[in-house]
């Protein structure tokens, strides 16, 4: 009988010690309503709008942020997040480009030259201001100037390139006469689907050769070579030939040619 007594005893301790480790122990651990708040919040960047406690201590939470709401849930044991879900999905609102053309008149206190839009939320508008031209980034979700910068002249840069294209009668000839050392007897200006080409002509005692050269780039881009002796003289002949379908009636001969 006492063997019995001390038998039961044991088992009674065994239980009662369980019973504390599973109840009174997970109770202790049990985060707050606060806690699971904070961090159902910190994972999706938003406020909470609504949070539930079920009866094993885990949390429903509703978070707003900035792309809609969503529901989880967040264990109040071992802090995990689960079952998550969007409930409602909020559509990106953006400014249309004739709101942002006032706005950046009114802000930068210039004039809009042109505006278009660079990607959903960006827009890039050239603006006129005291003499100058700007360039903005303007933010079409916040409605703000983001960057502004002068945008260089290109009065200058076009100048020079007009002049760097300018060819004279002496770069003419050396170039020519790379092709073929003799003597340079005539210079046409031909217009062609590629710009403007000037076709030399140099002569020895028994061969001769057309070379094209480019006037933007300054280099020949073809040779038509001829013999004196088959009487090759007609240069009309050759205006084909490397001038990419050349206008006659453009024609010119060395004097329209500036000099070095």
């Amino acid at each position: 009988m006492k063997l019995k007594l001390a038998l039961l005893s044991v088992i009674f301790a065994g239980v009662s010690f369980l019973f504390f480790q599973v109840f009174i122990d997970d109770n202790t651990t049990a985060i707050s309503t606060e806690e699971a708040e904070a961090i159902a919040a910190g994972l999706y960047d938003g406020k909470v709008i609504k949070s539930k406690e079920d009866k094993k201590g885990n949390y429903t939470i509703s978070i707003e942020n900035e792309k809609g709401i969503y529901q989880l849930t967040v264990n109040g044991h071992t802090k995990k997040v689960s079952n998550v879900k969007r409930l409602k999905e909020k559509k990106q609102h953006f400014m249309a480009l004739d709101a942002a053309e006032k706005n950046i008149q009114q802000e930068f206190k210039g004039n809009v030259l042109s505006i278009r839009k660079s990607g959903d939320a960006v827009a890039n508008a050239q603006v006129k201001k005291k003499n100058r031209t700007y360039q903005i980034i303007y933010d079409l979700k916040e409605g703000k100037i983001i960057s502004s910068k002068v945008v260089k002249s290109s009065k200058k840069s076009t100048g020079d390139k007009e002049k760097n294209m300018r060819i004279s009668m002496g770069q003419l000839t050396n170039i020519a006469k790379n092709q073929l050392d003799g003597n340079v007897s005539n210079i046409k200006k031909l217009n062609t689907d590629h710009g403007i080409v000037y076709k030399v002509t140099v002569e020895k005692r028994t061969e001769g050769a057309h070379v094209y050269v480019q006037e933007a780039t300054k280099k020949a881009t073809s040779v038509s070579w001829f013999s004196k002796n088959a009487g090759d003289d007609d240069d009309d002949l050759d205006d084909d030939d490397g001038s990419n379908e050349a206008d006659d009636n453009d024609d010119h001969d060395m004097d329209d040619i500036s000099e070095d």
